[in-house]
């Protein structure tokens, strides 16, 4: 196949998105793409879904675990809202070090 992914296989490919995302200042802007005006929205549908799971679906609101959890965002604004117990999991810290979550694992 082809593509610049194919030549370090997949420990290259994710080695190159931990470099990305640890050369990222940890603010809501950038881990949004510049696009930091859609959280609100963002948050109040994923408050909303989570409501409806559990009313209508009985989704239990005890543990939540945020993979990929970067700075926290959704962590912050929906999960800690939500769950009773909260973990993340991320490649890149010291995002969300601030959150107070368990922190999981350090992939390295």
């Amino acid at each position: 196949g082809g593509g610049d992914d194919d030549d370090d296989g997949e420990e290259g490919w994710y080695a190159r998105s931990r470099g990305y995302w640890a050369s990222l200042l940890p603010t809501r802007a950038a881990m949004l793409g510049g696009l930091d005006t859609v959280h609100d929205q963002d948050a109040a549908g994923s408050l909303a879904l989570l409501d409806f799971l559990t009313q209508k679906h009985g989704l239990l609101s005890t543990l939540a675990l945020d993979v990929g959890a970067g700075i926290g965002r959704v962590s912050a604004s929906v999960l800690l809202k939500r769950f009773e117990q909260k973990f993340r999991l991320d490649c890149t810290l010291p995002f969300g070090d601030h959150l107070g979550f368990h922190l999981l694992i350090d992939v390295p």
